[in-house]
């Protein structure tokens, strides 16, 4: 497993492409957006994976049961992540709940990933 964290449009899908010498029209590359969760669990790379954290959060699923299922299923899986825990505390609830497991996620997955890059203005840095 791959890991690469960054703030918002701080370049980590093109760094990500330009690394694997791939397209960004590529099929192997599921966005946490709108993606399904056999995408998730099958596909290379996945982008915005904070997105479909967001989308378990409201489906009432356990976030830690996926992640687990995640590792075993996916283990060679490319996950990029935007760094959510920075800057105001957010004032709903909600929002701090989501942001508190993107980061504890975000820790885990790293725990699991044989590599972690930070991307910063399209920089990588690697952590691990």
């Amino acid at each position: 497993m791959e890991l690469y964290v960054g703030g918002r449009a701080q370049g980590k899908l093109d760094f990500v492409l330009h690394q694997k010498k791939m397209e960004e029209s590529s099929k192997l590359i599921c966005d946490g957006v709108d993606c399904t969760t056999e995408d998730i669990l099958t596909k290379p790379i996945i982008n915005h994976f904070h997105e479909f954290i967001r989308r378990l959060i409201k489906e009432n699923e356990e976030v830690e049961a996926f992640l687990e299922k995640l590792i075993k299923d996916n283990p060679s899986v490319i996950i990029l992540c935007d760094e959510v825990g920075y800057g105001i505390v957010p004032m709903e609830k909600e929002d701090r709940r989501y942001r508190e497991i993107v980061g504890r996620s975000c820790c885990k997955l790293a725990e699991h990933a044989d590599s972690v890059v930070r991307i910063v203005c399209g920089i990588g840095q690697k952590l691990k």
